[in-house]
């Protein structure tokens, strides 16, 4: 399977983002579009069968599958970055890679800390949607910068009041409705985050202020120390952990 036509396209869409011609007249003129109802109303004018996903994964794959075989055009509409836990992640657990071109568009993460104006090559990247909160909470302790996609139930304000039982408060944001003229960024803490309510179109994103280096220890005097004449010079202990933190 070589040529487009016997491949899937999963396309990313980001609100507020223009497409190029040449893919939005591929989705125009896909036999198949298939994507959730927000992501389908984005071309009215799309000529082929529609497919609505939900909770639909398995009948999803099946009609992608004969698709495939029928070789007919087939195109994915997602959110972002397909690959970010979205559509493309499932499709690539049935699908090999070649069958799969997967074109991403900026993701909500890579908008939120931007809207931020934070670095986030160090964040932990983590979501909600299929998954207890609780599971979520767990791989942020101890806390951390991260992003968290929330989902109707795990809303902001659940994480933040389960954050705040495990780890306490720190700084945070809730970044609303990315890349559309209703934007809104919403700074706090995580006490005062779980006191309100969001759009359901956020991203909640963890900016815990990073703790001082611990240098009680960097130059301990001889005399601290238990040794028996034997002993590094203080100059040295000292260069020597520094180039072990460095």
């Amino acid at each position: 399977m070589n040529s487009l036509l016997s491949r899937i396209t999963v396309l990313g869409i980001a609100d507020g983002e223009p497409m190029a011609l040449a893919l939005r007249d591929r989705v125009v003129m896909a036999e198949l579009i298939a994507g959730g109802a927000r992501h389908l109303a984005h071309f009215p004018d799309a000529r082929g069968e529609r497919f609505v996903i939900g909770n639909n994964i398995a009948e999803l794959v099946a009609r992608l599958r004969g698709a495939l075989a029928g070789d007919e055009s087939a195109v994915v509409l997602a959110s972002g970055d397909p690959l970010l836990y979205g559509i493309g992640a499932t499709l690539r657990r049935h699908f090999a890679a070649e069958q799969l071109e997967i074109i991403p568009a900026v993701s909500s993460v890579q908008r939120a800390f931007a809207a931020l104006g934070e670095p986030w090559h160090d964040a932990l990247l983590l979501t909600a949607h299929g998954r207890p909160g609780e599971a979520v909470i767990a791989a942020l302790t101890p806390l951390r910068k991260a992003a968290i996609l929330t989902d109707a139930i795990d809303t902001p304000a659940r994480l933040a009041g389960l954050l705040l039982n495990a780890n306490g408060d720190c700084p945070a944001a809730v970044c609303e409705r990315l890349g559309t003229p209703e934007q809104r960024l919403r700074r706090g803490t995580l006490s005062e985050i779980a006191h309100q309510t969001f759009d359901p179109l956020n991203v909640m994103v963890l900016l815990p202020e990073a703790s001082p280096p611990d240098d009680s220890a960097f130059g301990v005097p001889d005399e601290a120390l238990e040794h028996d004449g034997l002993i590094t010079h203080l100059e040295v202990r000292a260069v020597s952990i520094a180039y072990l933190r460095g």
